[in-house]
């Protein structure tokens, strides 16, 4: 199977057709390096290919001499969804698509409308299904463990904080009655001070090995929290309310709709600004310790 997948220039950009025109003839040289394969190119075309103007007259051109097929054709739902919306301007287009050139192996297609998505685009999709597999000796991408990369990290946002306080504070108790022994008279040495922090430093250990995980710094969005849930929720909620009204372009609902949306956007993206300047899961981490050690149980 060779998959390509394509992003190309949009209206007004400076060599717009000479930019397809090169794109092509190098997808054109790949094409022919493998006759044989099943072909799969799709992504963002920037061009209504049912209009007639200079760019789509390339692509369908590209289209017939590859003998590709279209996928939206197929199942007939090019033109019930446009694959690009603008709310704010009120425009609409099918500009995104998938091109095969094996018809049989394409057993779905559809443009996908997720009211979590912030982007301008609908995702598409296919299904499809492979003929003629043989083994090749193709090295394998592994994929990446959550605790690769530099400085894994105890992540106390996702622990079980229950089962910690309960396996910490067992053994803390008995370090507290340990020192509860001691009356003025005794004579605290050094040895014996490191003895104890070494105790409370291993209780600590097997409390964050029982219940939490650990991961690489980015593994999570560590700045996603319940606020930022409730976010998404009314964002989700109010643009199925807003669907099932009709998609109205005006209006109250139309209004909550647009609302809930923007401050969906700018919520995700002050956390990520914010990501950036400071990382504050070690002061976290820092605090549960502190309600694991002093908590009553």
């Amino acid at each position: 199977m060779l998959v390509i997948n394509v992003y190309l220039p949009c209206v007004g950009t400076v060599d717009r057709q000479f930019t397809y025109d090169a794109v092509f003839c190098n997808l054109l040289s790949w094409i022919d390096n493998y006759p044989d394969h099943m072909l799969i190119l799709g992504g963002d075309l920037n061009v209504d290919i049912d209009k007639i103007c200079p760019v789509s007259t390339l692509v369908n051109k590209f289209i017939f001499d590859c003998n590709l097929h279209r996928c939206d054709t197929m199942f007939n739902v090019g033109s019930t969804l446009s694959t690009y919306y603008n709310e704010a301007l009120g425009t609409e287009s099918y500009i995104d698509y998938f091109l095969v050139n094996d018809v049989s192996s394409v057993l779905s297609f559809s443009v996908l409308n997720l009211e979590t998505n912030l982007s301008n685009h609908r995702p598409i999709t296919i299904s499809c299904s492979m003929k003629n597999i043989t083994n090749v000796n193709v090295p394998v991408a592994h994929e990446k463990s959550p605790t690769a990369g530099p400085n894994p990290q105890l992540r106390w946002d996702y622990a079980n904080l229950d089962l910690c306080r309960s396996v910490t504070g067992y053994h803390l108790q008995h370090i507290f009655r340990e020192m509860l022994t001691l009356d003025e008279a005794s004579v605290l040495s050094t040895d014996y001070i490191d003895q104890l922090y070494g105790k409370v430093a291993d209780t600590l250990r097997i409390g964050s090995d029982s219940a939490v995980p650990v991961y690489r710094k980015n593994f999570f969005k560590h700045w996603w929290d319940s606020n930022m849930d409730d976010i998404k929720k009314r964002s989700i909620a109010s643009c199925k309310f807003w669907k099932s009204a009709g998609r109205p372009r005006s209006g109250h609902i139309y209004h909550i709709y647009r609302k809930d949306k923007a401050a969906y956007k700018s919520s995700i993206r002050k956390r990520q600004r914010e990501a950036k300047e400071a990382y504050t899961n070690d002061c976290i981490a820092v605090d549960l310790v502190v309600i694991c050690l002093f908590r009553p149980l």
